[in-house]
């Protein structure tokens, strides 16, 4: 139900029209002009109300700070390291820029502007995705509370992310590796690179975890440092999943593990405690890769008498272990499957993403291993041919 009634003000003659919102509460919009105006503005109103998409010009006023602050505090569910994230980049790159606008007021060019203007300042295009995706779902809010009848980030480009190609070790790489770490933590490494596991998970792992008879272990747990503080928390998938363990390894872990309580860490700091990523990283994994570059520097420079010619000592981070566990599973023939169930993706699709090119390097093996099947039958016996010799 609406009206259109004149009013009087010092300007002259105004229209306004009276309506009743989807809340069921009477409102009004003034300021028109002329009745024309009033009435094509009623009309527009009514359609709008009816098919669920309008928005009253008051809600469109409202600012983008509190959505914006309200998003990030919807916390349940999410890892602390995500929402340590979510905070980091709300207060960094999204607060800043929107907490004063109206959401009625931006634009998809407004977005698609500041998207520009983080590109312009270096902003990495990972970080300008997080960026772009918190607002997305600050303006999908508003459009579910009926403050503006659109999403104006839908659409909005974005540049393209680039893919750091990964590093894999071979598996005479990780024993040459393991050979120049401290002592301490050549287990640590070993067992990196042939599980797969991620850092944060080794980090919590417990005796009561393996099975060394079974050559398996239950991966339940994972460590993160979130603002200089261990939290243990599920894995990033929030499931529980049985990896393998190489049979090779299981003497050394029986070892590491001799007469500890089953509630005790298998992999610990050097004082006691769990590992942190970024100190294990500094204090022995960049030691020990120094070592190995300068070793393989130097055998280049004994075989081909230069230390810059033949293949470098490949620079790692921790989490490229778990790529080379994904490298040398696909080695072994490994299915996609099978790989995935040892990562903990979500699904096999997400591991061929990831690992993309090592499937792709696999398919000329694939075609050989096929050929093979093939040569023994007699299918080209009924096939022409050209007489030409088959490709090696």
């Amino acid at each position: 139900m609406a009206s259109i009634k004149p009013y009087a003000t010092k300007a002259g003659q105004r229209w306004e029209v009276r309506y009743v919102k989807p809340d069921g509460q009477g409102t009004r919009k003034r300021g028109f002009l002329t009745k024309r105006d009033a009435t094509t503005w009623q009309a527009h109103a009514l359609v709008r109300i009816h098919d669920g998409e309008f928005t009253a010009p008051a809600a469109r006023k409202s600012l983008l700070g509190p959505l914006i602050e309200r998003y990030v505090q919807r916390t349940a569910g999410l890892r602390a390291t995500t929402i340590a994230s979510r905070e980091s980049t709300a207060k960094t790159w999204v607060y800043p820029k929107w907490s004063t606008w109206q959401v009625g007021k931006v634009l998809k060019t407004d977005l698609q502007d500041w998207v520009e203007e983080l590109a312009k300042q270096n902003c990495g295009a990972a970080t300008i995705e997080k960026a772009h995706t918190m607002v997305f779902a600050v303006m999908q809010a508003a459009v579910d509370d009926k403050l503006i009848s659109g999403n104006p980030a839908i659409g909005v480009k974005l540049p393209p992310a680039i893919r750091r190609a990964h590093p894999y070790l071979s598996a005479a790489e990780v024993t040459e590796l393991v050979s120049h770490m401290d002592e301490r933590y050549r287990l640590l490494v070993s067992f990196l690179a042939w599980t797969g596991v991620r850092f944060g998970e080794a980090a919590a792992l417990r005796v009561s975890d393996l099975n060394l008879d079974g050559a398996s272990m239950v991966i339940s747990r994972s460590v993160t440092e979130v603002r200089g503080y261990l939290i243990e928390g599920p894995t990033k998938s929030g499931e529980s999943r049985v990896v393998p363990i190489q049979p090779q390894l299981v003497p050394a872990l029986r070892t590491q593990i001799r007469g500890l309580p089953t509630n005790s860490l298998v992999f610990q700091a050097a004082q006691g405690g769990q590992l942190r990523a970024n100190t294990w990283r500094n204090r022995y994994l960049y030691p020990g890769l120094e070592r190995a570059t300068k070793a393989r520097a130097e055998a280049n420079r004994r075989a081909y008498g230069s230390a810059q010619a033949g293949k470098p000592f490949p620079q790692i981070t921790p989490h490229d272990l778990r790529h080379t566990a994904a490298s040398l599973a696909v080695q072994a023939q490994a299915n996609v499957l099978g790989i995935q169930r040892m990562l903990g993706h979500e699904s096999a699709s997400m591991t061929l993403n990831v690992y993309a090119d090592l499937f792709d390097t696999h398919l000329v093996e694939v075609g050989y291993r096929m050929g093979q099947l093939l040569a023994g039958t007699n299918l080209l016996s009924f096939l022409p041919t050209d007489g030409s010799a088959l490709p090696a």
